[in-house]
């Protein structure tokens, strides 16, 4: 495992992840070989492989507040449990840098565990309270981690101000390494699969005069976003 420390959402981060397979999307892995949402994750990871730019994301306000809410829900649940907190940016699988993982924070003695942090508004925090739903939508996620980092257990944490009946939900997920198998083998075949696709694409032929086109075009596209103007 090879750990990269820098603040998450940060540049740096960013490029750090991008055309890896990450544990984030492990959901998206386990939905079968012949999946379209499988499919369709691993062809965004070959674009930032061959462009080295992020897939656009939309920024939501619900992107934006959790953000915004993370230190205050790190500080709650080290509150509560007592336990430090260690944050890093991000790790990889390997020396190839091919699968990765960014944790909210590690926990525990050794690191042998974890937290994933959410902040939801009221409504999807009072689904959090419930276990079941929490974890059909992130015991991938949480699975893969413990994968990457050897880890024994992992807190889903919930933390929504508003809520002032139970701002603070914490649920531990214990090991499971029959998943983690599954996710193991997802993650190495999706690899496989980005592989070839990249191999695929970069063996057509292209003509010189393209990467003069190419450069003025994303010249004149980053001028427009940034200023709103273009010079042609």
């Amino acid at each position: 495992m090879i750990i990269k420390r820098f603040q998450q959402g940060s540049d740096e981060w960013i490029d750090a992840r991008v055309g890896r397979v990450t544990m984030s999307h492990a959901k998206e892995l386990l939905t079968g070989g012949s999946g379209v949402t499988r499919h369709n994750y691993l062809l965004d990871v070959c674009s930032e492989r061959l462009t080295g730019r992020q897939v656009e994301q939309v920024s939501t306000w619900d992107m934006e507040r959790g953000i915004l809410l993370e230190p205050f829900a790190l500080e709650a649940y080290q509150m509560q449990t007592g336990s430090e907190i260690d944050t890093i940016g991000l790790a990889y699988l390997d020396e190839s840098e091919k699968i990765s993982a960014s944790p909210d924070g590690l926990t525990g003695s050794g690191g042998n565990g974890g937290v994933e942090i959410k902040c939801p508004r009221p409504r999807n925090h009072m689904r959090y309270l419930d276990s079941a739903t929490a974890m059909k939508q992130y015991m991938g996620q949480v699975q893969g981690n413990m994968w990457i980092f050897g880890a024994e257990y992992w807190d889903f944490v919930s933390f929504c101000p508003e809520f002032s009946a139970c701002p603070l939900h914490i649920q531990r997920i214990e090991r499971d390494d029959d998943m983690i198998e599954k996710i193991k083998m997802a993650a190495l075949d999706g690899v496989e699969t980005v592989d070839a696709m990249e191999h695929a694409i970069r063996r057509n032929p292209r003509a010189d005069w393209m990467d003069a086109i190419c450069s003025e075009a994303i010249v004149a596209v980053d001028a427009y976003l940034n200023d709103g103007e273009v010079e042609l």
